[in-house]
């Protein structure tokens, strides 16, 4: 307990300033020396005892019983800064007083939420406090621990490191339950749990009745799920397949679609292109337009195209004549009629002759008869028989070649696209199908449990078979160590698909430790490694939180092992035994015994 010498009245028992002669409260002068708690006195008084031992640091810097005080005077008023200022100075003037480093540790709490601290904050209280269990073991040191455990590592979710809250509760449980207000007053405590424990520890409440109370809300949801889940999840002995399907197919398949602000690209469908009529039209209309143009231009300039106007019908000379007869307001004469005969036969010779000629010296493209009044006229359209008017034809009918050309390329190439996205696309829903009947028939994440569960104690039977290890000869427990991990050979989808473990087992003169893997989808252990470290050889076993080391030897300890021997409950047949344990703690007390035992020898 916290004391602090002042002076009080041996009246009424007020607690005076320093230098007092008189009771201000009764006005007698009966002054005496009194040792109370400077954390529950008046802040009057103590700012004034504060002064008063200012003035003795003035006077000696070092003396710690002042600045022991005057830290607990500040921690009184709140004042938690000039209480970790005057804490720290003492601890290193002094550095003996296990008292110093609780109230210390309490004081950088600064009656603050435990849950909203700091990480780094957590951690220097941590090391004070546990330097101050070090020294000496009280139950408020403890029950502070136990309150850092709950309202900060379980309350953030984070991973509770060294002794578990239960354990240390236990311990508190055996000491006297002094000045356990301070923590709550000078720490703000939330956790249900916490305050549980306080209220047993200062006899508010009965540790039976606490329990129940927890365990009911529990149980009254959990009941009818858990009876179900039992159910359902029944063990099955999965095949080295079935667990290879199970981290194959671990996570249930990304459906492909069109999101392309969601989906990884290999997920998403592919869009088929349309094809480009509207495209090709216009560009078909250019070219017959640039096609006529070149027409045009190779007519004009007579380059390779010739065109020929000419009459048809089966009309005689005679009926022609007539016809044109017929058309004149007085009928011909005979020499007019003779005239009119022989000019009308020598002009049909003579187009006879000039269509013959232009049909042999021309390729016929086009022949366009007339309408109406010049129905019986036609003209005819052809390429000159040279070899220039191969080049100029192929001047002129090359744009239509090309945009031919172009589209029927462009249009097999769409074709052929679109082919190939169709494919894609199947591909993909095929793919998809697949995966999610592989994914819905996969063993379940308790199937998978239940059965490495299972298989995890088999493991030190077979690597007892395999060195010809006899259990019952062994001296003292066999340690079980086994932490999860992935083969980096192995996809994402393999996280945990590993189990790295370690067996230790004492023998007569020697620790042997066999270290190996077990790829959870396979069958067979693989070949691990062994060493040995003689008891005469090893000079200390050292336990941290992360390894146990003894010899040359050094075991990492994980955070959560897999698979954990133990020794509470024997109707859990699978993980309890009294001649192994996965608690590094067990193992090193007796390994102990068997390296001070050769020692003595």
């Amino acid at each position: 307990m916290a004391e602090l010498e002042i002076l009080v009245c041996g009246g009424c028992r007020a607690p005076l300033k320093p230098g007092s002669l008189v009771c201000s409260r009764c006005k007698t002068q009966n002054v005496i020396k009194s040792k109370r708690n400077p954390l529950k006195i008046d802040s009057n008084i103590a700012k004034e005892y504060i002064d008063f031992y200012s003035e003795k640091t003035k006077e000696n810097p070092k003396d710690t019983n002042a600045l022991y005080a005057m830290g607990l005077l500040y921690l009184n008023m709140k004042n938690y800064e000039l209480a970790q200022r005057n804490f720290k100075e003492a601890i290193d003037l002094s550095p003996l007083d296990a008292d110093v480093y609780y109230y210390y540790a309490l004081s950088l709490i600064g009656g603050k939420n435990l849950k909203t601290l700091d990480g780094k904050d957590i951690d220097r209280i941590e090391e004070y406090l546990k330097t101050a269990i070090s020294m000496e073991t009280k139950c408020k040191y403890l029950m502070l621990l136990i309150a850092i455990k709950n309202d900060y590592y379980a309350a953030n979710g984070l991973r509770v490191r060294g002794d578990s809250a239960d354990d240390l509760f236990n311990m508190a449980k055996d000491y006297l339950p002094e000045d356990l207000d301070e923590i709550l007053e000078h720490a703000a405590i939330r956790e249900k749990r916490t305050l549980n424990c306080f209220d047993i520890v200062l006899g508010r409440a009965n540790e039976v009745d606490t329990n129940r109370e927890e365990d009911d809300d529990d149980d009254e949801d959990d009941d009818e799920d858990t009876d179900q889940e039992e159910e359902d999840e029944a063990y099955v002995d999965l095949t080295a397949e079935q667990r290879k399907q199970f981290f194959d197919y671990r996570f249930k398949p990304i459906k492909p679609g069109t999101d392309y602000n969601r989906l990884p690209p290999e997920y998403l469908y592919l869009k088929k292109p349309g094809y480009p009529i509207v495209n090709r039209i216009w560009k078909l209309i250019l070219t017959v337009l640039l096609t006529l143009v070149l027409y045009v231009i190779l007519t004009v300039a007579k380059l390779g195209i010739g065109e020929m106007e000419t009459t048809i019908g089966n009309k005689t000379v005679a009926e022609m004549l007539s016809e044109y007869e017929s058309i004149r307001s007085k009928p011909f004469t005979k020499k007019e009629r003779e005239i009119e005969y022989k000019k009308t036969y020598n002009d049909s010779i003579e187009q006879a002759r000039e269509d013959s000629v232009f049909y042999a010296k021309h390729f016929i493209l086009a022949k366009v008869e007339g309408k109406g009044k010049d129905k019986n006229q036609l003209s005819v359209l052809g390429f000159k028989k040279e070899w220039q008017s191969l080049i100029w034809a192929l001047v002129l009918f090359l744009p239509l070649i090309i945009w031919i050309w172009t589209t029927i390329s462009r249009l097999s190439g769409i074709a052929k696209e679109r082919s190939d996205i169709a494919a894609h696309n199947k591909m993909l829903n095929d793919n998809y199908a697949y995966e999610i009947e592989m994914y819905n028939t996969k063993p379940t994440n308790r199937q998978m449990e239940n059965f490495i569960f299972r298989y995890m104690p088999t493991i030190v039977d077979a690597e007892f078979e395999y060195h010809g290890i006899h259990e019952e000869d062994l001296e003292g427990k066999t340690l079980f160590i086994s932490d999860y991990f992935k083969y980096a050979e192995d996809g994402e989808n393999y996280a945990d698909s590993g189990v790295e473990y370690v067996v230790a087992i004492l023998e007569d003169t020697h620790v042997s430790v066999f270290r190996s893997d077990w790829r959870i989808y396979e069958d067979k252990l693989e070949v691990g490694e062994a060493e040995t470290a003689f008891y005469s050889d090893i000079k200390s076993v050292r336990l941290t939180e992360d390894t146990l080391s003894f010899g040359d030897i050094s075991i990492n300890l994980p955070d959560e092992s897999v698979f954990e021997y133990q020794n509470q409950n024997p109707n859990d047949t699978l993980s309890y035994s009294t001649d192994r344990t996965s608690d590094p703690r067990e193992f090193k007390h007796a390994l102990d015994k068997l390296v001070n035992s050769f020692k003595n020898k």
